[in-house]
């Protein structure tokens, strides 16, 4: 009878080395500077986890990239690098979600036609992504996500800009019987800065932005704090995130 190892370590090496097989050297020399570079980019955040990524995240990085003048190439490397450095921890790669793809696919028709200029119009959000994302990451109770579904859904039913929704403050925001009203203080086409009024009604859909604003509102406990930004930065906890109202979110 052949007897038990005690020990699982004392008979198999570790499986790192083994990862790093599937992928070419030459690959692995390429990947591993842009994968540091991803992980440098996150640890600026609190809230920005590298691995495994939010893919909201990873597409704000791909921007981020794009309004530094990044070519073409830079972003494909940027993606393959987070891809590469999520499977060979054994986790599946938000790279493959659409919000990522559609984010990849409109960066590089910006650099096409600009040289990376962010004044260039971006692709919107089209429903059936927007439904997605909504069934993907609307039943979480993490803050994060609600954060991040709210964005989509007030981007898409407003079509507004990211700079106009990361701008807002709760007191900007007015809720009447048949949705809401929001005061945009500054805006891209506004050139005499006067702000004006946006409209935005409820839906009888499971993506109604009156609906996931008053939920993330509950959840982040910010419907008292006049001044706090609506997207907000947030802080690690142990459950969660909690909110931190009065610091922005950059892009």
């Amino acid at each position: 009878m052949t007897s038990k190892t005690t020990s699982l370590d004392q008979s198999h090496p570790p499986f790192q080395p083994w990862l790093n097989q599937h992928t070419p050297i030459p690959l692995c020399k390429k990947y591993k500077p842009a994968w540091n570079k991803w992980i440098s980019w996150a640890a600026q955040f609190d809230e920005i986890c590298p691995c495994p990524a939010t893919p909201f995240y990873v597409a704000v990085y791909l921007n981020d990239i794009v309004s530094n003048n990044g070519k073409i190439g830079t972003l494909d490397v940027a993606i393959s690098a987070i891809r590469w450095g999520h499977l060979n921890s054994g986790l599946e790669s938000p790279t493959d979600h659409p919000f990522v793809k559609l984010a990849l696919e409109g960066g590089k028709r910006i650099i096409a036609r600009g040289g990376g200029k962010v004044s260039r119009q971006k692709e919107p959000l089209d429903s059936e992504l927007l439904k997605q994302i909504v069934d993907e990451y609307g039943q979480s109770k993490n803050l994060m996500d609600l954060r991040f579904v709210l964005i989509c859904v007030l981007g898409f039913s407003g079509f507004m800009r990211i700079s106009e929704i990361l701008a807002l403050k709760i007191k900007d925001i007015t809720f009447e019987d048949e949705g809401i009203k929001i005061f945009i203080e500054t805006s891209k086409t506004d050139q005499l800065r006067e702000g004006h009024i946006l409209h935005i009604s409820k839906t009888d859909t499971k993506c109604c932005p009156i609906y996931w604003l008053r939920h993330y509102l509950s959840i982040s406990k910010l419907e008292k704090e006049e001044e706090s930004f609506l997207i907000c930065r947030l802080a690690k906890t142990k459950i969660g995130h909690n909110a931190i109202g009065k610091y922005s979110v950059s892009y």
